[in-house]
């Protein structure tokens, strides 16, 4: 771990960038063509550090649509489902789909039609109370054999600190029509409002309160984690 920081410490100085993203890759290492497992040789580690590309300040003014991929399926059998790794073919096929129909981002279903996530974030839905109580806040669970993105662990963390009711639990595109709001995750979008889904208005068509108070309260732990 220690080998590793130093690594994207020095990286991120000779980038010269203010800002910017850092991706760290490693392989086994080495070795001859071929499927056969060979004894692990010195792995090889690839730090690369690209400026920083948000989306445009609108995104979160106005909120972002997404579409249900067609292409490109999801399944927590697949061990890329479950694992940050460079296989990326089912995500690429559903971010193309996403570009043709001029969406943001393509959502992923697992087997059963479950929404499992995004293909380079996770996915959240808000159902306001309707009676006065606390807001609930749903996630697909990881045996959906979705990533556990970084973001998306603290913003369940940041909800319970809110007193949001937030859970892992399956549901289906029905509830996300349904939903009150949305909104998409990852350590470069942080929290990002969904407006529409297949074409479907989401709430109010704008982004909602509950996203914009879970948004600022991330980025308050942001800072006090980076000092």
């Amino acid at each position: 771990r220690t080998q590793f920081a130093g690594t994207v410490r020095r990286a991120v100085r000779l980038s010269g960038f203010a800002d910017g993203r850092i991706r760290l890759a490693v392989s086994r290492g080495a070795g001859m063509p071929g499927l056969a497992v060979s004894p692990a040789g010195t792995p090889t580690v690839v730090v690369a550090v690209q400026p920083l590309t948000l989306p445009p300040p609108g995104a979160y003014a106005d909120g972002v649509s997404v579409i249900s991929a067609v292409e490109g399926g999801h399944s927590p059998r697949v061990l890329p489902a479950r694992t940050k790794c460079a296989n990326y073919l089912c995500a690429i096929m559903a971010r193309d789909e996403a570009a043709r129909h001029g969406a943001f981002e393509a959502l992923q279903l697992s087997d059963d039609g479950s929404v499992a996530e995004g293909t380079s974030s996770n996915f959240f839905i808000v159902r306001r109370s309707r009676s006065g109580g606390s807001s609930e806040v749903l996630t697909p669970p990881l045996y959906l054999g979705i990533l556990d993105g970084v973001t998306r662990s603290e913003v369940l963390k940041t909800a319970g600190r809110l007193r949001l009711k937030a859970q892992e639990r399956p549901f289906t595109r029905a509830d996300v029509f349904t939903a009150d709001e949305c909104f998409l995750t990852n350590s470069v979008v942080e929290l990002l409002p969904v407006v529409e889904v297949d074409g479907r208005v989401i709430g109010r068509g704008r982004p909602g309160p509950v996203t914009r108070r879970l948004h600022k309260a991330y980025r308050r732990e942001v800072v006090k984690a980076c000092g």
